[in-house]
Formats: C-alpha cells, structure tokens, sequence
C-alpha cells in the first residue's frame, strides 16, 4: 500500500486524527508475504457500518463487497467457515453448542489443520487472535494447532470478563477495562513485539456489537440521535406468506419497537469502539512495520434482524440477517463498491491468494479471481433453523426440513415481502414451474458441493432426482 507522497506510509504521529486515506500499493508485496488484518464482529448488520466513521475514512480506498452473504449465518458455524473456506456441510461444525457445537465438531474432524491460519503459520507467518475464536473454545489451555499467540472469550460481558491468553485464564474487572479495548491491546502488543522480518496474520474478533450490548461509557451518547433503519419488512404488516415459525409471530407493539430502537442505538455505540480500536491497531503496524503491502478485511459473522418481518435475532434467510457488505483493502482491490456476489467461504482463498499461502480443498472462490460465482449456498441448522438455500445476485431460494419453501425476486420484491412459493392457507405459488425446477436441481447439487464445483456448476456432479429435496411438497403443521 502506497501513500501520496512515498511508498512508505505517511503516518508518523500517533494521533488518530493524523490517520489519512491509505492508497494500495500498485507494487509487489514483499518476499516474506504481505501482513494480513482480519476484523470480524459479532451480529452486526449492514446498516451498523454507520458506525466506522474513522475506519471507513482511512480505507477509502478499499473496494465495499455489497454481496457479500453470510453462508451460514450463525456464528460458530460462520467463523468456521471463515477459517477453513470450506462450507459447513464439509467442515461439519453446524451449531453453536451441543453435540454438533463448533469447537467440538471443528476439533472432531480436524478441520483447524486445513485452516487459513494454520496453513499461514506453516508457512512461516506469525498467527494472532484477540477475541472470539469459535462457540464452545476453551476457557483455559490449548486451542488446537495454528496459533502463534491467542486470547480468546467466550465471555457475553463487555466489562467484568475472562480471557483464555496462550492457555492461562485471565479474569478483568472494573469498569475502566472494556474488553473491545483489551483485545485491541494484545494485537497492538504483538505488533510492538513481533520481528519485523516475519509476516503478521491479524485476526481482532471483539464482541460488539452483541447484545446485551454495553457501550464504553465514554461513548454511550454518541448515537442519541440515530434512528434505527427501516423499510417494508420492518415489523412487516402481513406474514401469512411466510414459513410457519415466522407467521405465527404477533406484530411488534409500539413498546417493542423503542427497545428495538434504543437496542440499534447501544450496538453502535459498541461498535464506535471498535472503530476507534482498529484506527489504534493500524497505526501500531505503521510505526513498526511496512504497512504499504498491508491487506484489510472487515465483515461480521451474520447479521442481525432487529424487527425485520417481526424478527429478532439470527440465523434466519432473510437479508438483514445473511448480508453484511465486507470492506477489502490492499493490492489489487479497486476503490468503491462492488456488487460481484460473494459470500464468507471466499475469504479465506483470497487470504491465500494475496499471501501466497497453500490453502487446499476449499469451496471458495478468491475474490481478486476473475471467476466468479452466480450462486451463494445457505445452510443452517441451529435451533429450529433448519433450512438450505441459494442466494443469487437477484434471487433467494429456501427449502426447510419441513417441506415449506420461500422464494423472492429481489428485482420487484428487495425487501422480501412475497413468497412466491407459499402454498398454505389458501395461498397459491406463482413463481413459473420450470424456473422451479432449476431451482431445486442447483440446490441438490450445492447441499453436497466440495471444492471447485460449490461455485463451478459445470463440475458438479450429477444427482439422482430421488436424493432431491423440494418441488411440490405440503409442510407439516399448518
């Protein structure tokens, strides 16, 4: 990354305020392999990007992935998939707890031994995380192979919490030690410490914006006067079109809505921390380290519907909660927005591209690859979201366990308020049979996809039309 007077960055003062936009580097990186930052949040939505004032500024010149999807929109199951590029069929590790929990299941099939970290460290890279790793880590001891340095939380508090640091628990109390600051304080620790000859991979996982979301008190009144963003699908007027967990829901009352409202507020709050922390940590790179080959990737685990179709929460298919745009700074990465659909399992091949790193048997698709994909596949299996799915540029396909199905056209319907697949209640489907049909078809292949043909239909490989699921089914329990 280039700055506009010299190759080397231009930042020599520790001031945030000094912080200017960063231009990439139009040169090749250096031989060691180019240092790597990776910011992922907890439950932020796509509006919640109104919160990084300081941080969008200075990586301007970054490219804004506006499709970028959330392939799994849980966040064990989604971190997972961050790791290993691989979808969650494959890396196996579903929900968030139990038997199927993250960490048990990405410990059972070994999937930390393929994962972009790990295969980094191999490499010869220095690997560090500060926050959370994946549901279910470990409070003390080990957390499997890959990690140079670590200090991880499972913690849900903002203030008064515990941290897993290199295998010893570690409590912090009082109110002046606010964890999205800690957590900011090991990365720029191991910056300061780290040999400038080996490459860094950065990952800064703090808890915000989750709730019950506690802003740092000497931010907590900076969004006073923020309204919550709403459209359509906000508290949606009529659901009888919906699956059936969803249209039982009773319309938020005006009480709801206002929690809701002072919620959005708090969890941006918590969010104008972590803007401020990731100013701190790029400019502890810069003071000690070539920042002008520095790669940037900023995105959230899934997103959050805060009253969508009279939603609270994750894990369902809907936009507000599988959408998160992913900022891309670095070499090769155009400045503006980008609407080249993408989703979490290509994050880590284009961490491999950009470093140079062996990374084999991924599902994904490297962003700076001149292929691309026209389909993103949804799976979840948390709680009582079971479903799999495809999201197009245009379209969004679900099929539930229980037979029922959605389809929208995001072309006449952005906001998702026709099921053109509701066939209960009288309600009849009016999406064209054979469009239908090619929908299923591509979903059967994706839900067993491996490697090239999760995104390369011409190499996947056929599938019996018994082992399809969807078509004309009745759902249980109407």
């Amino acid at each position: 990354m280039r700055f506009p007077l010299s190759r080397r960055a231009l930042l020599t003062r520790t001031s945030q305020a000094s912080l200017g936009a960063l231009i990439p580097n139009e040169f090749a990186g250096p031989k060691q392999g180019p240092d790597v930052l990776v910011v992922v949040m907890d439950d932020m939505r796509a509006s919640d990007w109104q919160a990084f004032g300081q941080t969008r500024t200075l990586l301007a010149n970054g490219t804004m992935f506006e499709n970028f999807i959330l392939n799994t929109p849980v966040c064990g199951p989604s971190r997972a998939t961050m790791f290993t590029g691989r979808h969650a069929h494959n890396h196996r590790a579903f929900t968030n707890t139990g038997e199927s929990g993250t960490w048990e299941q990405y410990k059972a099939h070994d999937a930390g031994q393929d994962a972009i970290y790990t295969k980094a460290k191999d490499a010869g890279y220095r690997t560090v995380i500060s926050g959370k790793f994946l549901n279910g880590a470990p409070k003390r001891g080990g957390i499997g192979p890959g990690w140079s340095s670590f200090a991880i939380t499972e913690d849900k508090r903002y203030l008064d919490f515990t941290l897993n640091e290199n295998g010893k628990s570690h409590e912090y109390d009082g109110r002046r030690k606010y964890s999205t600051d800690v957590l900011a304080n090991h990365l720029i620790t191991e910056i300061e410490d780290a040999n400038r000859h080996q490459p860094l991979m950065l990952f800064y996982t703090p808890k915000a914006p989750k709730g019950p979301s506690t802003p740092d008190p000497a931010r907590a009144a900076m969004f006073t006067q923020a309204a919550q963003v709403t459209d359509p699908a906000t508290n949606e007027a009529d659901i009888s079109d919906k699956p059936q967990a969803v249209r039982r829901r009773k319309p938020l009352t005006p009480q709801a809505m206002d929690d809701l409202a002072r919620a959005n507020r708090q969890r941006l709050e918590t969010l104008a921390s972590v803007d401020a922390a990731i100013v701190r940590i790029l400019t502890a790179i810069n003071q000690r380290r070539d920042i002008s080959h520095l790669y940037v990737f900023i995105t959230s685990d899934n997103g959050f519907a805060l009253g969508d179709h009279r939603l609270t929460g994750k894990g369902r298919p809907y936009d507000s909660v599988i959408r998160v745009p992913l900022l891309a700074f670095g070499p090769g990465f155009a400045p503006g927005v980008n609407s080249r659909l993408c989703s979490m399992v290509d994050l880590a091949p284009t961490i491999a591209q950009v470093t140079g790193v062996p990374l084999p048997n991924t599902d994904g698709l490297s962003l700076l690859s001149a292929e691309q994909r026209d389909t993103v596949l949804l799976e979840c299996r948390s709680g009582s979201q079971h479903y799999d799915g495809l999201r197009t540029a245009t379209e969004l396909y679900v099929e539930y366990d229980d037979g029922e199905r959605e389809y929208y056209d995001h072309t006449t319907d952005p906001d998702e308020l026709t099921n053109r697949l509701a066939d209960w209640d009288g309600q009849l489907p009016s999406l064209d049979p054979v469009h239908e049909a090619q929908l299923i078809s591509r979903l059967a292949t994706a839900r067993i996809c491996s490697g090239r043909s999760c995104w390369d239909p011409l190499t996947a490989p056929p599938v019996p039309v018994a082992g399809r699921r969807g078509g004309r089914r009745r759902a249980r329990g109407r």
